[in-house]
């Protein structure tokens, strides 16, 4: 008759142990697992527009393109997410589309501007609603511009303000640091 084995601890015995994941050893010579380039949003851009926006040094090496229209400072970035920064001290973010031939649509769903000292919500109606990447009035954000250079000195940090009026932004970054920076 075959008799019931107890543990140290009390309980019955069930078997052996799994083999335990500590003994599989992992050595720097394993094979990398190879990276999946990814694909940005922009990668479908005509070659039009993409060769416009090389010979403007406009940056297309992320998932964010950031370019300049006038006064605006205007990210395009990934999941169709936009925002812009104007020199008049308004801040504003929303969706936009773009089609392969350039033509980039917004749907502003939030604005504040800093107005009398302080960040107040302004009305998105105003804001323009379309353009084309490859048109002459677009240029590339001057390299490392930051608010400073854009607004002056005379503001605030614009982060509760943010928050309030519900957006995604906690701070203004108006252009990607180069890689080597």
């Amino acid at each position: 008759a075959a008799s019931i084995v107890y543990t140290i601890g009390g309980g019955p015995c069930t078997g052996p142990r799994p083999p335990s994941t500590r003994s599989i050893k992992t050595t720097r010579t394993q094979k990398k697992v190879e990276k999946v380039p990814k694909v940005y949003w922009h990668h479908m851009l005509d070659d039009e527009v993409k060769q416009s926006l090389q010979e403007k040094s406009i940056r297309m090496t992320t998932g964010t393109i950031d370019v300049a229209l006038d006064q605006w400072r205007i990210k395009l970035g990934n999941d169709g997410y936009c925002s812009s920064a104007h020199a008049n001290k308004t801040l504003s973010e929303g969706n936009f589309v773009c089609s392969e031939s350039g033509m980039v649509e917004f749907d502003w769903s939030h604005c504040i501007s800093f107005i009398g000292g302080e960040w107040v919500a302004q009305d998105s109606n105003d804001m323009f609603t379309s353009f084309y990447l490859n048109g002459d009035n677009i240029k590339r954000v001057p390299q490392n511009e930051s608010p400073e250079m854009l607004w002056g000195s005379d503001f605030t940090d614009p982060l509760s303000a943010l928050e309030a009026n519900g957006f995604k932004m906690r701070r203004v970054v108006l252009t990607t640091k180069p890689n080597n920076q």
